[in-house]
């Protein structure tokens, strides 16, 4: 059994470690070029299960369809597959999140489920502590898999569906646009669903996209 694993941030480096913990060295490889690296590796090797820990990288269909478990970990509920889930939810006033781990196809956020795992959104909830809260959640879904690997469990597909298309680029642009007419209080509301450094809104001036400059401070939100 070969394990592969693909990811980044600080929260890969955790990943990392749990896998030097519980499986030996030559039983799993960490890739960071997956598309570039994977056509090689599959030829040498048969891999049994991928985990897409955070990585942008879409993986190509042909290298899918020879691992059995392509897993991605997904940052965001079952409601919000594809771009910007923690700016939708943040603008939704959402109550819960979550994070989902799912089989990858050839459509990014459509296969099929393994687990959603849901956590509590506060009313002040910036998309920087409801990254980390999903980070922190989606490592504990990590964790839970990998011992199912371990003690020989099956992997079980829930019956849970995504519950839209996923979001694309041009939705989140939509919540990050500010107009002349919109209230204090609407504004207000924009900036804490959307800045992320280095994003944030942005207003049209002279038919052309200027950039809010970024403050962080107590009366963000």
């Amino acid at each position: 059994m070969i394990i592969l694993v693909i990811g980044q941030s600080y929260w890969f480096r955790l990943v990392q470690k749990i896998l030097k913990h519980y499986f030996k060295k030559n039983s799993y490889i960490i890739t960071n070029n997956v598309n570039i690296n994977l056509k090689k590796i599959l030829k040498k090797k048969k891999i049994l299960y991928l985990f897409n820990f955070f990585s942008a990288e879409i993986i190509k269909e042909e290298h899918l369809k020879k691992i059995r478990y392509p897993i991605n970990f997904h940052g965001g509920s079952l409601k919000y597959p594809g771009r910007g889930g923690y700016c939708h939810a943040i603008f939704k006033a959402e109550k819960i999140y979550g994070c989902v781990a799912h089989i990858m196809s050839n459509k990014v956020d459509t296969g099929k489920i393994i687990k959603e795992l849901n956590f509590k959104i506060s009313d002040y909830e910036t998309v920087e502590s409801l990254k980390f809260k999903t980070y922190l959640n989606s490592l504990a879904l990590f964790y839970e898999i990998i011992i199912k690997i371990i003690n020989n469990k099956p992997l079980i597909f829930k019956k849970k569906k995504w519950k839209r298309k996923p979001y694309k680029l041009i939705d989140l642009k939509k919540i990050n646009l500010i107009k002349k007419h919109y209230t204090k209080q609407k504004i207000k509301k924009i900036k804490q669903s959307t800045i992320y450094y280095p994003y944030g809104p942005f207003i049209i001036k002279n038919n052309k996209i200027k950039q809010m400059k970024i403050k962080f401070s107590k009366n963000l939100i």
